[in-house]
């Protein structure tokens, strides 16, 4: 027999996940992947307010699940089994406790801004054609056709 034959099988040893630690990171990601399936399944009229309660919902949910990853902070320096969640790769302490919120709040915002709609249905805050630029005349055609995505219907 060849010496590399006789060689121990190689051991693995499996990383430590704190899935409380990483609650809002999972909240949002899970949102992300209902989010698709709305755009995907829900009628076009329905869309648009189901994907903002959708998402100012999630994102106020990954919020307060801040408070329970408080209790659950693993600061590092290196892979430790039991402290870090998943072997050093994410590192949950104070200062990133805080970006998270601050990163959360700024998402709300945007969401609401994005959302806004001047004059309600059939109206945008924003230019009704991408390809549009503001105050011309084929944005006023857009406008009066009543075009408020690029998408085809």
């Amino acid at each position: 027999m060849s010496p590399a034959l006789s060689l121990p099988a190689a051991q693995f040893s499996t990383p430590s996940v704190d899935a409380l630690a990483l609650l809002p990171i999972l909240i949002v990601l899970g949102a992300a992947l209902i989010g698709v399936l709305v755009e995907a399944f829900v009628p076009r009229g329905q869309r648009y307010s189901t994907q903002v309660v959708l998402t100012v919902v999630s994102l106020l949910a990954a919020m307060g699940s801040l408070v329970v990853t408080r209790d659950h902070q693993g600061i590092t320096a290196g892979p430790r089994p039991g402290v870090d969640t998943l072997k050093g790769s994410v590192v949950v302490d104070g200062p990133t406790l805080f970006l998270q919120l601050v990163i959360l709040l700024f998402a709300i915002i945007a969401v609401l801004t994005f959302a806004e709609r001047l004059g309600g249905v059939g109206s945008d805050a924003f230019t009704p054609m991408g390809a549009a630029t503001p105050g011309s005349p084929l944005e006023a055609q857009a406008r009066r056709l009543g075009a408020m995505t690029s998408e085809r219907a």
